[in-house]
């Protein structure tokens, strides 16, 4: 009787969240934050940009979170955050990028100790700004103890950034009530460096939707298309969680524990078509033809090879060829399996 009574309240409490949006987990435009560094590098505009894209797993390295299906993990102790934070921003330091865009990265939330990892990665690093935006925020979430949540996107830089926008992206549809008010509410960041007395270049990071519930992935690929169209030059980094064009395995995979039917990517495999024929890929798409595995970014345990790429960099002008790298082991630079469940992409940029 106890319990039922309790799942009553709860109900009865989420009745009334979701009448005010009492527990704040609506995403406004402005839930956007700008960082600098605490001390400041005064640095030179190159000739070649070392660009990064990362998705970080909010510094939960490859913990087996009750998310992924693979263990109970919720919360994080706070000298478990300072070690996995301590550990991507030496592999930050050790690739030096110029721009890096992040996906997964938190500020305010219980399940990473509060730790603002924006600011943890600009004050141990050679980066010296940042903006922020974010796409899963709630001050309560009264499911599975995890509180608190303020997570999102990110780019960081070595110059100045400005023009922070967050463009709101399509929510999910057909969830039930719970669910929907919980849901991440994904967003494309918009920021710029400046590259000459007038001319910007453009930056963007986001991650669309990991499932394709109702179409959705499909619509917020749509419309992040559509931003990019008016602005350029630009640069992407960005969790799609879609497969390229010319993927071999579309399903199946082996590491999948939680709903596996959301993993087939059958019906998706041309999703990203229209973006490789419309801008250059740090993977060139006939290099990943050739041998597929050599360029996946992402398995959900560690027990697991890297089995599918879902992490991209891509831009509207070129990179320099041949300098893509997927940054999987320590031989491509530093202890890539054990710091995420996301492999990194480098790429050099020309500015002249």
């Amino acid at each position: 009787m106890l319990s039922f009574r309790n799942n009553i309240l709860l109900i009865f409490l989420l009745l009334i969240a979701f009448s005010c949006d009492y527990l704040n987990t609506s995403v406004k435009t402005s839930d956007t934050e700008m960082y600098e560094a605490e001390h400041i590098n005064q640095v030179e505009l190159p000739d070649t940009l070392l660009v990064m894209t990362w998705n970080i797993r909010f510094g939960g390295a490859r913990a087996r979170f009750f998310s992924d299906c693979h263990g109970d993990k919720i919360l994080m102790q706070k000298k478990e955050v300072e070690k996995n934070m301590s550990k991507l921003a030496e592999a930050i330091r050790q690739i030096n990028p110029d721009i890096l865009f992040l996906q997964e990265i938190d500020i305010q939330s219980k399940r990473s100790n509060y730790t603002d990892e924006m600011a943890y990665l600009l004050d141990s690093t050679e980066l010296n700004y940042g903006v922020y935006a974010t796409e899963w925020k709630a001050d309560y979430i009264p499911i599975n103890g995890l509180s608190r949540m303020n997570s999102g996107n990110a780019v960081l830089s070595k110059w100045e950034l400005s023009d922070l926008e967050r463009v709101a992206l399509a929510e999910v549809t057909g969830l039930d009530a719970t669910d929907a008010y919980f849901h991440y509410k994904r967003n494309l960041l918009k920021t710029s460096i400046k590259i000459g007395a007038t001319e910007k270049l453009w930056l963007f990071s986001t991650q669309v939707e990991e499932y394709n519930h109702d179409n959705t992935k499909a619509t917020q690929l749509a419309e992040i298309a559509g931003e990019l169209q008016i602005a350029t030059p630009f640069i992407m980094g960005a969790t799609l969680n879609c497969l390229p064009p010319a993927t071999e395995q579309l399903s199946g995979f082996e590491d999948v524990a939680c709903e596996p039917h959301n993993s087939d990517f059958s019906a998706q495999s041309q999703y990203l078509q229209s973006f490789y024929s419309a801008y250059r890929f740090s993977i060139q798409l006939s290099d990943y033809q050739l041998i597929n595995s050599k360029y996946f970014t992402f398995s959900s345990d560690k027990k697991y090879d890297w089995n599918r790429k879902l992490d991209y960099l891509f831009t509207s002008q070129n990179f320099v060829p041949a300098s893509g790298l997927t940054i999987r082991s320590s031989a491509d630079g530093f202890d890539a399996p054990n710091l995420s469940d996301h492999a990194a992409v480098v790429a050099k940029y020309p500015l002249k």
